[in-house]
């Protein structure tokens, strides 16, 4: 089983790594440390120290402790930047000029409703 979790994090890795990588420069990071999380089980099955008892431990929760830390920062950095995207996108700035110095378009739930005539609602008269 534990080659298993070695192969699993290699392949996740190199994933990370050659096909996220090019999306944002955190995949090369997280990808690092997948191919460390590979090293270390396979160094767990070939060596005969435990890596999984004693200080060992700690020092690869430091590792996944850094991993996360640098995950959510970037999370963070492109949630923030999606958003602020967005709203660039739902109201450009040159179409503010077309409705005039100081005004301001209506509100969505401020347009007329059209006239009673104006509607069809798919009968045929």
């Amino acid at each position: 089983m534990d080659y298993v979790f070695a192969g699993l994090w290699l392949v996740v890795g190199l994933l990370l790594i050659f096909r996220f990588g090019r999306e944002n420069k955190v995949f090369y990071l997280l990808g690092a440390f997948f191919l460390i999380l590979a090293g270390w089980w396979i160094a767990d099955i070939l060596l005969p120290v435990d890596l999984f008892a004693g200080v060992w431990p700690w020092v690869l929760r430091a590792l996944a402790l850094c991993a996360l830390a640098a995950a959510c920062v970037a999370y963070y950095r492109e949630m923030k930047r999606n958003k602020a995207k967005g709203r660039q996108q739902e109201l450009p700035e040159d179409s503010l000029e077309d409705w005039g110095a100081g005004s301001l378009p209506p509100a969505r739930g401020d347009a007329e409703p059209p006239a009673a005539g104006d509607e069809k609602d798919g009968r045929e008269e």
